[in-house]
C-alpha cells in the first residue's frame, strides 16, 4: 500500500517504510517511527502537526 494517509497507517499497517530524499530513510511499526523518527521529515510527518491532529480524533490528546 502506498499512503499518505495516518488513519490507514495505524488501521492497517504493522510496519511501514518511508521514503525521502529517493532513499528509504526509516522503516519499522507506526509506533515505532512515532516513537524513534530517526530523520527529519519522518518526525514532522509522525509527530507534528498533521499527527496532532490524527492523535486528537482518536481521543489520545
Amino acid at each position: 500500500m502506498i499512503t499518505h494517509d495516518l488513519d490507514s497507517i495505524f488501521t492497517a499497517c504493522d510496519r511501514v517504510a518511508v521514503l525521502a530524499d529517493r532513499v528509504i530513510v526509516r522503516e519499522g511499526s507506526p509506533t515505532a517511527l512515532v516513537d524513534e523518527p530517526g530523520h527529519p521529515w519522518v518526525a514532522d510527518y509522525f509527530c507534528g502537526e498533521r499527527a496532532r491532529v490524527h492523535r486528537s480524533q482518536e481521543g489520545d490528546d
